[in-house]
């Protein structure tokens, strides 16, 4: 089997430092810690008084209590943070994609999760956003995509 790269992942780690104007970064444009203390003398001493050690690899027991007090019926053991995005991504593909599925996916996107699916030996069947439609989604392409082996990347409900 044969390795995908993540192409953008590829050319923002490549290029990201370099250019003058990044167009492929998503996040916000970083600050100095001094902006974030906004001269508050307390705060910098708050923030010189953070003890810096190996956090819950879960999440805050704290912030997955407040998180799970959002929906009915979960609790701590229903939540998992994860430190972004790609890892979430990669917890949800390996935890639902068995062999044999496919995975049914739209295009134009982030194509992370194409790459995961790709390189974890999976087929991807891509379905279409319509530009000439205003970027609607073509529903006669997703249902030509979804077939008896894709399985449907969503979480079965809790409780």
């Amino acid at each position: 089997m044969s390795f995908t790269p993540f192409d953008l992942e590829r050319i923002q780690s490549v290029w990201e430092q370099v250019v003058d104007y990044n167009l492929t970064e998503s996040g916000v444009h970083p600050l100095r810690l001094e902006e974030l203390l906004g001269g508050d003398e307390g705060k910098l001493a708050e923030l010189l008084a953070t003890e810096i050690n190996y956090p819950h690899v879960n999440g805050i027991p704290a912030l997955r209590q407040n998180i799970a007090g959002l929906y009915d019926g979960a609790g701590v053991e229903n939540v998992l943070v994860t430190v972004g995005a790609a890892e979430a991504n990669n917890i949800v593909m390996q935890t639902l994609m068995q062999p044999g599925d496919e995975l049914a996916t739209q295009t134009p996107t982030y194509k992370q999760v194409w790459g995961l699916a790709l390189n974890a030996g999976h087929v991807v069947r891509p379905f279409h956003m319509r530009a000439d439609a205003g970027w609607a989604l073509d529903l006669a392409d997703l249902d030509a995509q979804v077939n008896a082996n894709t399985t449907p990347l969503l979480p079965p409900p809790i409780g």
